[in-house]
């Protein structure tokens, strides 16, 4: 019964805690990274390659696709 009820009481707090990721788009002041609204530019394409080096390490790589249909513009993009 024990045994149960930390099955049960694992599977409820895995629904309550989630992990969330997004890319953005950011600027740095100080050491903060804040958002900046941007609603013109949006993601067309993600690509994550995942190689392991040794024991010890990964190597990941990202490959981003954007789509801005307007003005060409630069921005920081935050992972």
């Amino acid at each position: 019964m024990k045994n149960l009820f930390i099955i049960f009481a694992t599977i409820f707090i895995s629904f309550l805690i989630r992990a969330k990721a997004n890319d953005g788009a950011f600027y740095a002041n100080g050491n903060q990274l804040i958002p900046i609204d941007e609603r013109d530019i949006s993601l067309k394409k993600e690509i994550l390659s995942i190689k392991r080096i040794s024991n010890d390490f990964v190597q990941v790589n990202v490959y981003y696709e954007l789509d801005n249909p307007k003005d060409e513009k630069s921005i920081l993009v935050g992972f």
